[in-house]
């Protein structure tokens, strides 16, 4: 079951759990290109290596804009508003992290 995220019990810890579910989505995406490296789709930093990476949301991010995009500004949005980065995300993370659910690729219907 989904945990109920409540506005202000969010910490670090809930931060290295994003981290931690955007580099599983990042490693899914990697697995399905045939790519050897990526560019920021934040910094436009050039040579986000195979297998490295974030992928939030739609967007590729290296190491240091992932770290940015959970920060201490960021966790106080967070505190405010636990769907800050989407819907469920934090709930996402926080299974992960705990062992309670196993990160599945997205499933796509074939019509």
């Amino acid at each position: 079951m989904w945990d109920q995220a409540e506005p202000g019990k969010i910490t670090e810890a809930d931060a290295v759990a994003i981290r931690r579910l955007w580099r599983r989505r990042c490693q899914f995406w990697w697995e399905q290109s045939d790519r050897t490296e990526a560019i920021c789709d934040v910094c436009s930093v050039k040579g986000i290596a195979r297998s490295q990476g974030y992928h939030r949301g739609s967007d590729v991010v290296c190491e240091p804009c992932a770290l940015k995009a959970t920060n201490a500004e960021v966790l106080a949005e967070l505190q405010r508003n636990p769907d800050y980065w989407g819907v469920s995300e934090l709930r996402r993370a926080r299974n992960l992290a705990a062992g309670v659910w196993q990160f599945e690729p997205p499933r796509l219907t074939v019509l």
